[in-house]
């Protein structure tokens, strides 16, 4: 691709960056350093911890479907630090930052991640991130909707792919990752096609990429995105979900 034609989808990229920042419920600061953008909160709460979840759920997926453009990202929680750089823009430092750049290059995939610091920032993350395949009752249906606005977000996934200098091993993590989507998908009905979507770009950039290594990333994320698709078409399929809404 041409130079133009990389920042030209740059631009769109952050664009689409700003957009997403700006409809966050809670202030979610962005700065770009290099080839590489840091999300800000104001503190460590759970609702500034959501905002900051659904502008990179909404960030991950437009860069991907709408600009053609992978990321890779992760999320730390933790002190940090900014500082006017004068021409090269905002300095951001700390431990969260460490953390999260760490976390981030561990990765071999499309996608981001929640870092496990940041588990024992929030005690009940994993709590309100954990969901059964297919809700049993009307109750169980019930207390998920009531999680829905966390489930739709991020959620556990045992294989997290990582980079190997050994090519005879396949490393991968337990932990928690964003899950990719538009900004005003509010439901599992609609989560489900966000996510053919990410799949079908995935799908479409797997042969352009030049090696095998290349090709493994993208392998990687629509193994993961699959089974996604299934699970949340077996979740918003079952009679409880579906029936929520009626008196038992």
């Amino acid at each position: 691709m041409s130079r133009e034609g990389f920042e030209a989808r740059a631009e769109q990229y952050l664009a689409a960056l700003a957009t997403s920042v700006g409809r966050s419920t809670r202030p979610v600061h962005y700065y770009q350093a290099s080839d590489s953008t840091i999300l800000t909160t104001e503190n460590l709460g759970v609702e500034a911890l959501r905002s900051l979840l659904k502008a990179v759920s909404a960030i991950t997926f437009a860069a991907l479907v709408e600009q053609g453009l992978p990321i890779r990202g992760a999320i730390a929680g933790g002190l940090y630090a900014t500082q006017d750089a004068g021409p090269a823009g905002t300095l951001v430092a700390g431990p969260a930052v460490v953390e999260a750049y760490r976390t981030e290059q561990q990765q071999d995939w499309v996608g981001a991640m929640l870092s496990p610091g940041l588990l024992h920032l929030v005690p009940n993350l994993a709590e309100l991130l954990t969901a059964p395949v297919r809700p049993t009752s009307h109750e169980e249906a019930h207390e998920l909707e009531a999680r829905m606005n966390w489930l739709l977000l991020a959620t556990r996934h045992g294989r997290i792919p990582l980079h190997s200098t050994n090519p005879l091993t396949d490393p991968t993590l337990d932990g928690f990752v964003v899950l990719p989507k538009r900004m005003d998908t509010q439901s599992p009905e609609q989560i489900r096609i966000d996510l053919a979507s990410f799949q079908g770009a995935l799908t479409q950039l797997t042969p352009t990429a030049p090696d095998e290594a290349a090709q493994r990333k993208y392998t990687n994320s629509a193994v993961f995105i699959e089974q996604q698709r299934g699970r949340w078409e077996t979740f918003s399929s079952a009679r409880a979900w579906r029936e929520r809404a009626e008196p038992e």
